[in-house]
């Protein structure tokens, strides 16, 4: 998924996923087929809540650990699911769990948008001290200089290299031919014919 959220975002939007699905299977919503029977609603909100119980497994944590995770707005599975037994799941108790995961959502995010930036302001502390001014300066005007990789050199429409030692190779007598060229240009200083000088 989002490689860069965290494993509390993940399992809140995992969460809210499941319950989005839940009430519009209870009411018919986005498409989706409404369950008709008790035995239906049952069953799929059992099937969803199992899915979203099983979020954490994707992460090496305790069972302590992976039990706070889903219970970020103070109602579990276990909860969900006593709560489906007794059928007293209806869509206006959704509709407030939903509200409840993305408050969450919400908040956890501008932590991590927090931490992100102190992190970032730390690196760039760092390499301040150490003199890296230059890096310093583009971070802070947000300009960041993309450097050849030496993969790939296209020579026309029809050629590209791709070896290392032949993009040196074409590179380097490229500029040797360049630097070594006679050059006879007509200096903008050094005349007075302006027109001949602005057609050159």
């Amino acid at each position: 998924m989002h490689e860069i959220w965290s494993p509390t975002y993940n399992v809140l939007f995992k969460q809210l996923t499941v319950f989005q699905e839940t009430l519009r299977r209870l009411c018919g919503q986005h498409g989706r087929e409404r369950w008709r029977t008790n035995t239906q609603k049952q069953q799929g909100i059992l099937k969803f809540i199992k899915h979203w119980q099983s979020a954490p497994d994707a992460y090496k944590y305790t069972n302590k650990e992976k039990e706070d995770l889903l219970n970020r707005t103070g109602k579990s599975p276990q909860y969900w699911i006593t709560a489906n037994e007794s059928n007293s799941i209806t869509p206006r108790v959704i509709n407030q769990e939903i509200r409840s995961i993305k408050k969450k959502m919400h908040a956890r995010q501008r932590g991590e948008d927090r931490k992100q930036m102190k992190d970032a302001i730390a690196e760039r502390e760092v390499k301040r001290i150490s003199g890296k001014l230059k890096k310093v300066l583009n971070s802070m005007v947000n300009q960041q200089i993309n450097t050849y990789d030496m993969e790939t050199l296209n020579l026309d429409i029809n050629n590209l290299v791709q070896s290392s030692a032949m993009i040196h190779k074409q590179i380097t007598e490229w500029f040797s031919k360049w630097f070594t060229m006679e050059r006879q240009g007509v200096s903008i200083h050094t005349t007075k014919d302006w027109e001949k000088c602005y057609n050159d």
